[in-house]
């Protein structure tokens, strides 16, 4: 019972810190001198009760600074299949509403990748003063990203169940096809299942072994070997605030609308980078085993990370998490009715704006109603992420925020 106690004191502290100003290493050290000053109070007075009231108190600070001062200073990187254009659309959605300033790529949408991050790849500011906001575009990760951002930045990620990411990608960047591992079979997912380790790892279009590592930065070579993995893992554990499961994404987003003290409108989005046929996962048991053997980094980060969320999920409280989830898929349900008039791939959307640009014959888009083609917030929830980056590039420009390059 103490444990649990202290367990939750020590979240409910961490989450006030975190809604301040300060930069990580202070807030880590904050958090430290809090819990000592918490242990040392307890020792000397030795009550159940003293620990009660102090996590009372702290629970109403966390209330107060979640409801006065959002967090504006966002970095997320992006993982590929994961879900991540979904969370990268609510993030380019909350920022273009409010002004914020994007740090974009030079080039495209995307930080060069699979070029490892350089602070070269981001648009410049214009003032030397000047600060990103929000950071949400592809990239393959360094650690020297965080430097970008600025010190209260809150850094996130998201990961998906390795069986189902793995599958996902197989089919939406064609890894059987002639310009990867070339399977000439009816269906080339499940052969490449039934022995993967006749193909070589490699990159096509995203690496074909544990993608998610590999975007963080793990090369090919070192996938095999624990040691790399398990340091990989840290370096993310120490740098990022909160990782997201896209298995559970109404809750994540629920935590993450905790941590950065946004309002539950501001989660608003409509699925994007989505395929219209998902009529292929594998079923066969010894399928699915050698997939997440072929992927065991990726299946190690997972799992790690996986754990850390059941138990923030269980910290917020199951009955309070349930009646934020209804009125999120209320909200969902709302706006979809409120602005889309249908879904469809390629030529079946009417505005040039909504069209996917990667595979555009498996990814749908969104028809808006003719009501509602010049609603702003309809037009940011459907534009997807080529279309949504071209248009704030020049918005920064035009804000006279950030230097165009090229």
């Amino acid at each position: 019972c103490m444990d649990m106690w202290l367990r939750t004191l020590m979240d409910e502290s961490y989450s006030v810190i975190q809604m301040t100003m300060f930069g990580r290493r202070k807030r880590q050290f904050y958090i430290f001198i809090f819990l000592l000053f918490v242990s040392v109070v307890y020792l000397k007075n030795g009550g159940l009760e003293n620990i009660k009231e102090i996590l009372s108190i702290v629970g109403r600070m966390r209330i107060r600074l979640k409801h006065k001062v959002p967090i504006n200073n966002v970095y997320f990187m992006k993982t590929h299949k994961t879900g991540s254009s979904t969370i990268q659309g609510i993030l380019f959605k909350y920022g273009d509403t409010h002004d914020l300033t994007f740090a974009l790529p030079t080039k495209g949408h995307q930080f060069f990748w699979p070029q490892t991050f350089k602070k070269e790849f981001v648009m410049p500011l214009l003032e030397r003063d000047g600060e990103y906001n929000i950071m949400c575009s592809h990239m393959r990760y360094h650690e020297s990203v965080h430097s970008i951002m600025p010190k209260n930045t809150i850094s996130v990620t998201i990961l998906r169940d390795p069986q189902y990411q793995f599958q996902s990608a197989f089919e939406y960047y064609d890894f059987g096809g002639k310009e990867c591992y070339n399977i000439q079979t009816t269906n080339p997912l499940k052969t490449f299942a039934e022995n993967p380790y006749k193909y070589q790892p490699r990159l096509c279009r995203i690496a074909t072994q544990s993608p998610m590592m590999y975007d963080f930065g793990l090369d090919l070579e070192q996938m095999p070997h624990q040691d790399k993995i398990t340091a990989k893992i840290q370096e993310i554990d120490d740098h990022f605030d909160i990782v997201l499961i896209a298995d559970m994404m109404h809750e994540s987003l629920i935590l993450l609308q905790d941590m950065l003290g946004w309002d539950i409108t501001d989660l608003v989005y409509f699925v994007k980078a989505a395929r219209l046929d998902t009529d292929k996962r594998l079923t066969d048991t010894l399928h699915l085993y050698n997939i997440r053997d072929w992927n065991f980094a990726d299946v190690k980060l997972y799992d790690y990370f996986l754990d850390q969320f059941h138990y923030k999920v269980h910290n917020y409280g199951k009955r309070r998490m349930i009646k934020q989830a209804h009125k999120l898929e209320h909200l969902l349900k709302a706006w979809d009715n409120e602005c889309v008039e249908s879904v469809g791939i390629g030529d079946d959307l009417q505005n040039e704006d909504m069209h996917v640009q990667f595979r555009p014959d498996l990814v749908y888009g969104y028809n808006l109603k003719p009501s509602k083609s010049d609603n702003q917030s309809c037009i940011q929830l459907a534009t997807p992420e080529v279309s949504f980056t071209k248009r704030l590039k020049e918005k920064m420009v035009k804000m006279e925020r950030i230097i165009q390059i090229g």
